[in-house]
């Protein structure tokens, strides 16, 4: 809020917004992922606080719809940070982080 208030912003964009973790599927294909949707719900929450308190919020992007294709052929850290699976995506549904919406 100082910011905004300080330099008198425009706009702000919240852009890739988002959290990686080293989720598994299950037998199903099904990731609960808790952490991811946490850090969204709290962040996007902290947005929405920021907007109600003038900010001039514009955007908020979650990072990302999809995993990074290096993690997926092994060049990164083990973990993921799409909103849904990267390996066979029309086979798993999205995690719930990308369904989730704030109450």
């Amino acid at each position: 809020m100082r910011v905004t208030k300080d330099y008198e912003v425009p706009a702000v964009y919240v852009t890739e917004s988002g959290s990686a973790w080293a989720d598994q599927p299950d037998e199903n294909g099904y990731v609960a992922d808790p952490e991811r949707t946490a850090y969204l719900m709290d962040h996007i929450a902290a947005t929405a606080r920021a907007y109600a308190q003038g900010a001039p919020v514009r955007g908020y992007f979650a990072w990302s719809l999809l995993d990074n294709f290096e993690w997926d052929y092994g060049l990164g850290a083990p973990v993921r940070a799409g909103l849904r699976r990267l390996r066979d995506a029309a086979a798993h549904p999205p995690r719930p982080a990308a369904t989730r919406t704030p109450s």
